[in-house]
């Protein structure tokens, strides 16, 4: 048992083998290579790297059903040796298990560059060692022509957002923007951070769509309530009187302000309770980038 420690390493490096391997697999030579490999074994090679993992429950359930299974009477029921061997096995089960986060993590991350397209060269690649995913979700960014739903990606040291891609499905997104969390120059010397806050009430006043003399609907949202119909049932149900009321509480409750020192916008979330958690995320993630850089820096000095 003492041997098997070495899939604790094995563990530990999954999440760097995993981004290496989708990172070289860009290139076409490696991609026939991958493809014989996969023909030859009948699995993928990114399969082949789980497996080791894989194998250490396998020995806790054998060690498992050895002490069940054997007769009391037999001397290797019980022995020391047994319950210390079972005893090394679910210690190094809890240390492989305590690295799978990690891994998941790196997965997302290779999941969203996949579909996440048209990432400026400047933005390097979405799949980068320290970078973590914390949150996503669609977010309605009020635009010079009105109100366009995006979807948000928020890391741990850039909020992404981008559109779905026409004719390709949902699950594909052409990339708008990357926003630095924190930035730090040192010529010339300042630093920023992202921001995000509760929009104005005068501000608020103007975005909500007013009833002209026509009865028609003017004003920079002026679409909202066209937009919000396939949720209006749902809202409705929610005790708003009509549609009307359910726009104008959306707009006052759930918009909140994105500033940057290059671009500031306002979005809404689908709810007050998602509107709060995209903004205690961001700020959450704002300081602790924040800290991280500063740290990096004081040590540089």
């Amino acid at each position: 048992a003492p041997f098997l420690k070495v899939y604790v390493f094995w563990a530990q490096g999954q999440a760097l083998a995993v981004q290496t391997l989708h990172e070289i697999a860009r290139a076409s030579k490696v991609q026939r290579w991958l493809h014989e490999q996969a023909e030859v074994a009948g699995e993928s090679f990114h399969s082949l790297l789980i497996k080791p993992i894989q194998r250490i429950p396998r020995y806790q359930l054998l060690l498992e059903q050895l002490l069940k299974s054997s007769d009391e009477d037999n001397p290797d029921h019980g022995t020391a040796e047994t319950q210390a061997a079972l005893k090394l096995i679910i210690s190094i089960a809890d240390s492989v298990n305590q690295s799978i986060p990690e891994l998941a993590k790196t997965q997302k991350l290779i999941q969203l560059n996949r579909v996440i397209q048209g990432v400026p060269v400047a933005d390097g690649p979405i799949v980068k060692p320290h970078r973590v995913f914390l949150l996503d979700s669609p977010l309605w960014k009020l635009c010079r022509r009105g109100v366009k739903e995006f979807h948000f990606w928020l890391f741990n040291d850039v909020l992404m957002y981008g559109s779905t891609k026409p004719g390709l499905g949902s699950e594909v997104f052409q990339h708008h923007r990357t926003m630095p969390l924190f930035h730090q120059s040192v010529r010339p010397a300042y630093f920023w951070s992202l921001n995000v806050k509760d929009v104005d009430h005068d501000v608020l006043e103007q975005l909500i769509p007013r009833d002209d003399a026509e009865g028609s609907f003017r004003g920079p949202i002026a679409g909202m309530r066209s937009a919000l119909s396939r949720r209006a049932t749902v809202r409705l149900s929610r005790g708003y009187g009509s549609l009307e009321a359910a726009t104008d509480d959306w707009v006052s409750r759930c918009a909140f302000q994105v500033c940057s020192d290059k671009k500031s916008f306002i979005v809404f979330a689908e709810s007050p309770e998602k509107k709060d958690q995209w903004v205690d995320a961001v700020l959450k993630a704002v300081e602790l980038c924040k800290q991280k850089v500063l740290r990096q820096a004081a040590k540089i000095r």
